[in-house]
């Protein structure tokens, strides 16, 4: 049986194969290699879900205490989608922070056990998105848990510049 550590490879080598992939890709200018820019697919105020080739399904959410349930797969872990559960804090102001408030890979909702990262965007507490992927037991190969990484991206600008997810969080990740 794999443990967490599985994901924190197999994000790891997800984050080196875009930026290999990206770099190979990129126009050089002045002897660096410059990427093109990523568009969000999906834009609200403090963040964003960059495009991609994964589908995304939008639902409110039920209780108070999160605005919408996100789900996103690809055709390859449709099976095994990840989920972005949004607070309604996100829906106003752009991001301010972005850090890892806590990391839990035996979260329980809707009757299934997740990987469960909670990013804060605002420093007030209003926006923290909680990141749920499936376990490696569901989705050994960690093909959500990559992703939602990979594109959720922090909007520090009103034009939505800011680091991904996996930029900021993944070292505090790796030494839980």
């Amino acid at each position: 049986m794999f443990s967490t550590s599985f994901y924190k490879l197999a994000a790891a080598g997800a984050a080196a194969f875009i930026l290999v992939g990206t770099n190979i890709a990129a126009a050089d200018r002045g002897g660096q290699a410059v990427a093109p820019p990523r568009k969000c697919e999906i834009r609200l105020a403090a963040w964003c879900i960059y495009e991609s080739d994964i589908t995304i399904q939008h639902k409110p959410a039920q209780g108070a205490e999160y605005h919408s349930v996100w789900t996103l797969w690809g055709s390859y872990w449709r099976q095994h989608p990840a989920m972005i559960l949004e607070p309604n804090g996100c829906r106003s102001g752009i991001s301010n922070e972005m850090r890892l408030v806590t990391f839990d890979g035996r979260f329980r909702w809707q009757n299934k056990t997740w990987n469960s990262a909670v990013v804060r965007l605002k420093t007030d507490g209003t926006c923290d998105l909680r990141l749920l992927s499936p376990t490696v037991a569901t989705d050994p190969d960690g093909a959500a848990f990559s992703a939602t990484l990979s594109l959720i991206q922090a909007c520090q600008t009103d034009e939505c510049s800011g680091p991904t997810v996996g930029e900021r969080i993944w070292p505090a990740v790796k030494r839980q």
